[in-house]
Formats: structure tokens, sequence, C-alpha cells
């Protein structure tokens, strides 16, 4: 009998045994499952990222002035390893009025390297047309409300203020002389010149004891400069903003034949029938 007893105490220990060791493997598993699943999306979750970033809306074609009309931004995956944020878009900071540096492909991702910004000398050279010359203006202290309220991109429309006067000059038919700036505020008028031209850079002086406290350089054609550069010797130049939405290749568009011949021609530069387009007469 007491063997007996032995007996079936091995067998109910050798039972136990198997259970615990089934359960123990069984365990075991379920760990090592979950465990690989972990490092899994770990993994996964390390190597990539979301970023927005700026795309090509269209074909951009080099020396264009960036625009929102250029570029939209978008949200894509990436490699954290093989994409280098250092080299792409991610704010509209970065690239509005930069000027392409090369042809950029619709639909591709815009990087740094493409593009030249507006404080850089690179981007003077790029931004100007065929036919455009840099021109600068110095801006007096009564015009630094054109400094602190346009930037790099703006348009400016170029007046000359003047006045007719009766003339006692016989070789005149008309009677009339043309003087600026006008002798009698009440006769005074202003006549555009050049019309919607952008400005490249604006450099403002930090020297306020002098007379000029800044300038804003224009790109103008080679008979725009001629135009202004000579009425600038005696006559009084305005600079208002403009009242175009885009730059115009021929800014003298408003001038009649006759005036867009002056200087090369010996005609008289205004005339003094009514003009259409006045300001503060």
């Amino acid at each position: 009998m007491k063997d007996n007893k032995l007996i079936i105490l091995y067998i109910l220990m050798l039972v136990i045994g198997f259970i615990l060791l089934f359960s123990n493997s069984s365990s075991s598993t379920e760990d090592k499952i979950i465990e690989a699943q972990t490092e899994t999306h770990t993994d996964k979750g390390s190597l990539t990222e979301m970023v927005t970033v700026a795309v090509a809306k269209t074909d951009i074609p080099a020396r264009t002035i960036i625009t929102p009309a250029n570029y939209y931004f978008k949200t894509i995956e990436v490699n954290k390893q093989d994409f280098n944020k250092s080299q792409y878009i991610f704010a509209s900071k970065q690239i509005d009025e930069f000027v392409a540096k090369n042809n950029i492909e619709k639909e591709s991702l815009i990087q740094h390297k493409f593009l030249a910004s507006p404080n850089s000398p690179e981007y003077l050279s790029l931004s100007l047309k065929t036919g455009e010359y840099i021109f600068p203006i110095d801006i007096a202290k009564e015009d630094t409300y054109l400094l602190n309220n346009l930037k790099t991109g703006d348009l400016i429309d170029i007046y000359v203020a003047y006045s007719s006067e009766q003339s006692s000059n016989i070789q005149n038919s008309d009677g009339v002389t043309l003087v600026s700036p006008a002798r009698n505020f009440l006769t005074t008028k202003i006549k555009p010149l050049i019309v919607s031209k952008k400005i490249l850079f604006i450099e403002n002086e930090t020297n306020n004891e002098k007379q000029q406290l800044g300038r804003i350089n224009l790109a103008l054609s080679n008979d725009e400069i001629k135009l202004v550069r000579t009425l600038m010797t005696n006559a009084t130049i305005i600079l208002y903003p403009s009242n175009f939405t885009q730059s115009l290749d021929d800014g003298m568009i408003m001038l009649s034949e006759q005036e867009k011949g002056w200087p090369l021609s010996e005609r008289q530069i205004l005339n003094y029938k009514k003009i259409n387009m006045l300001r503060g007469n």
C-alpha cells in the first residue's frame, strides 16, 4: 500500500511539472511576440515623420520672383535619416519675393539652393530683365514714409511736379512756360513719368544727420533712366506707392509719344493740356 501511494505521488508530480512547463513556454512565446511588435512599432516611429514643405504649384522659370501663386505647402512623410530639413522651405517668409536661380519643375520640393534672397547680391542680377538696370533714388527726410511703408518687391510710380505759367518769350507761340517746382501752390500739378516699377531693394541710412535717410533701388530701362535722370537736374521728382497691381515692362506707358521721345528729341517733354491722371490738383 505504501508503494502504491508513492507511485501515485510521483505521477501527480510529473503531471504538475508538465503543466508548469507548457504554461511557461506559452507565456514566453506571447511575451516575445509582444516584444517584437513593440520593437517594430518603435523602429517605424523613430525613422519617419510628417513634415510640411513648399512645393512648386506650376513650372517656375529661372529669374521668376516667387509669390504664393507659384507654390503651396504639402504635408508628406519622410525618412528622418534621408531627409535633410535644412535644405527645404517650411515657411512663407523663406520664399516670398525670393528669385528662382534655375527652372523649378511643377510638384517638386523647393529647396533653398534654388532661390536667392532679396538681400543677396545674386538677387539683383537675377531679378533684372534684359535691358534693365539698377537705378538708385535717394530718399530725403520728408519722404521717410516710403522707407517705413514700402518693402522689396513693392511698386513705385514716379511723378514730376510742375506748373504752367504765362511766358513773355516770343519764341513760345503758346505763351506758356513750364516750371518745376511750381512757384504757386495753386497751380501745382503732378504728372506721371514712369509707373509700376518694382523696388529691387531698399538701403536705410543710419546717420540721421544726413539730408538723405535712405535709398530705393529700382529696375529701369535705359530710356526710363534718361528721362528721370535728366529731369532730376532741375525739376522736382516725386515717388509714390503705385496704383498698379503688377510691374510694367514699359513704365512710360502713361506718356504721350512726344514725351516718350524726350530727351532724345528736342521737342518739349511736357504739354500743358489737361492730364488724365493727376494727384494733388
